[in-house]
């Protein structure tokens, strides 16, 4: 799948740890609760950014076509993804963060 492909070749380039490639790996469709929980990770990993105590991720570049909904985000995160559900919007609006929905 390209999820998986995408997560292979971040790990041959040396750009995803062990804990991160098999977190990433194991969840096909991301939850706004997996987001909250990796985002740090994937900023000291340089793939995802901090500015002051706003995050922003691009999915797409993590394989991931489509954000769901389920758990809780605490974390104010930018994040573009293909297409995301209505509660995924919800929830990471509420974070004070935003959903951009980018051309596949």
């Amino acid at each position: 799948s390209f999820h998986k492909r995408t997560l292979r070749r971040l790990k041959e380039e040396g750009k995803l740890d062990d804990y991160t490639y098999k977190f990433l790996y194991s969840r096909p469709e991301i939850n706004v609760n997996d987001i909250d929980e990796i985002i740090d990770r994937l900023v000291e990993l340089g793939l995802a950014t901090k500015e002051g105590d706003r995050y922003s991720v691009d999915l797409t570049a993590l394989g991931y076509t489509k954000l769901l909904g389920r758990g809780i985000i605490t974390k104010p995160v930018e994040v573009k993804v293909y297409s995301a559900t209505q509660t995924a919007i919800e929830k990471i609006e509420e974070a004070v963060g935003k959903v951009e929905l980018v051309e596949a």
